[in-house]
C-alpha cells in the first residue's frame, strides 16, 4: 500500500494501480490509498474455474440430451443398432453443445469446423469406449452411459485451447 500527498500528478506513476478513498489528512493533504491489482494467474485461475463450471453446464445438457435422443431410438418400435442410435443422438447433442459453448461457456465465436473436429474427437473417444463395453457383455442402455461420459475432458481442452480460442 502507498499513499500520494501533495497535488502533484501521480496517474504515471500509479499506471494499473486502483485509487481507494481520498480523506484528509492531519495536514490536510489527500491521502489515497491504492491497492495494486490481483496478479493476472489468479485472475485466470478464477475465470477458468467459472468457464469450467459452466462448460459442466452446457456439457450436462448435451449429454442429457444425447441419452435421451439415443434411448428413444433404442425404445422405439424398430430395431437400431446401438452405434447408429449413438451417432443420431451425437448429432443432436452436437447443436445443443455448440450453441452453448459459443453462447455460454466461452463466449466467443469460436470457428465451428473446428469445433466440429473436436466433437468428432469426442464420438471417436465415445464410441470407442461403447464397442469395448459392448463386446464385454454390458447392456445397451448403460453401455451408451458410460460412452456418453467418456470424452468431456478431452472435448474440453481441445475446446478451450483451439476451437474457442480468440485467435480462430
Amino acid at each position: 500500500m502507498g499513499a500520494v500527498r501533495g497535488g502533484g500528478n501521480a496517474k504515471n506513476a500509479m499506471d494499473g494501480v486502483v485509487r481507494i478513498g481520498g480523506k484528509m489528512s492531519g495536514t490536510g493533504d489527500i491521502v489515497s490509498r491504492t491497492v495494486q491489482p490481483a496478479p493476472a494467474h489468479s485472475f485466470l485461475r478464477r475465470l477458468s474455474q467459472w468457464q469450467l463450471v459452466r462448460f459442466v453446464l452446457v456439457g450436462g445438457a448435451a449429454t442429457l440430451t444425447h441419452l435421451v435422443v439415443a434411448l428413444a431410438i433404442l425404445s422405439g418400435p424398430v430395431r437400431v443398432e446401438p452405434l447408429y442410435a449413438n451417432l443420431a443422438a451425437f448429432c443432436v447433442a452436437f447443436g445443443v453443445s455448440y450453441l452453448g459453448h459459443r453462447f455460454f461457456t466461452f463466449k466467443a465465436p469460436g470457428a465451428p469446423i473446428r469445433f466440429l473436429l473436436a466433437a468428432l474427437l469426442g464420438l471417436l473417444v465415445n464410441n470407442a469406449v461403447l464397442v469395448t463395453i459392448l463386446a464385454a457383455g454390458m447392456s445397451e442402455r448403460l453401455a451408451i452411459g458410460i460412452a456418453a461420459l467418456a470424452a468431456p475432458a478431452i472435448v474440453f481442452l481441445v475446446s478451450k485451447f483451439w476451437v474457442f480460442s480468440r485467435p480462430a
